[in-house]
């Protein structure tokens, strides 16, 4: 099992030395995840996010965040070995603010794939919730979700640059400092990717 690289704390004494002043060196963490390859047992197609991770990558750095990048092939353990080693990071109590965005396929029920099964969009949220986090207590936690949300064909699977993607309100994740981003409603499938350029829901974010 892949062993996930120390996170650079470098950013944690450059955020005390700022803490005096009118804004943070850093305002939080971002992960993107990224899956992108899957087992065959799996039956879904590879998929490519290139062009998505650099508008992300860019636009994190433009709002102040400390980004990483998780683009090898993961499986659900050691995505979530990863996730509880961020939920850790001493960086937390020096910003104001986390993202996670994760990018993959999608089902029902909150299902995200990683390379060999599936997980559920709950289990991720609640290790950063403020009873496994409190470094994240009442601080913004962005949760952007890139995936699937069912198989009914969805009200922007043929939209536009302009479209605008809905912010889903989902009753069980209650804390109010959750901020949930999700690229359809549940039941229906994302915005098609059209060859060469962005999916709409990430452009319009960013």
């Amino acid at each position: 099992m892949d062993q996930e690289e120390p996170m650079d704390y470098t950013v944690v004494e450059e955020n005390k030395k700022s803490r005096n002043k009118s804004c943070l060196q850093y305002r939080g963490l971002a992960i993107i995840a990224i899956f992108e390859k899957f087992h065959r047992q799996l039956k879904v197609n590879d998929l490519n996010f290139e062009p998505d991770k650099k508008l992300l990558v860019e636009a994190f750095k433009k709002l102040q965040y400390e980004v990483k990048v998780w683009d090898d092939i993961m499986e659900s353990e050691t995505f979530f070995q990863r996730l509880q080693l961020v939920s850790k990071d001493p960086l937390h109590r020096e910003c104001e603010t986390f993202a996670l965005v994760i990018l993959s396929h999608g089902g029902e029920n909150g299902i995200i794939y990683a390379y060999e099964k599936d997980f559920s969009r709950q289990k991720v949220i609640d290790i950063f919730n403020a009873e496994n986090c409190t470094a994240l207590k009442n601080k913004l936690k962005l949760f952007i979700f890139q995936a699937c949300c069912g198989n009914k064909p969805g009200e922007f699977a043929s939209g536009s640059p302009e479209a605008v993607p809905p912010i889903v309100k989902l009753e069980k994740y209650v804390e109010k400092d959750n901020l949930i981003l999700c690229s359809t409603r549940e039941g229906f499938m994302h915005t098609r990717l059209i060859i060469g350029k962005l999916r709409y829901h990430l452009q319009a974010l960013a």
